[in-house]
């Protein structure tokens, strides 16, 4: 492996660790925020997955995957 293909390698893995741990706390912030809100579990369900297929819309339209 020469040098510039193991500094693209490390920069790779250390985003991946960073979004990694922004989706742990992400994921762990919704679940206390969740104890706050007066609503039934499936309407708090329905519109997380209303949110994250929205999300997932606009990242394959941005990429053009669609």
């Amino acid at each position: 492996m020469t040098q510039k293909s193991n500094l693209f390698c490390r920069a790779k893995s250390s985003n991946s660790v960073l979004l990694l741990h922004l989706s742990v706390m992400f994921f762990g912030l919704s679940a206390v925020l969740g104890q706050f809100v007066d609503a039934p579990a499936a309407v708090i369900a329905g519109g997380r997955v209303l949110w994250s297929s929205a999300a997932l819309l606009v990242v394959s339209l941005v990429k053009k995957v669609i």
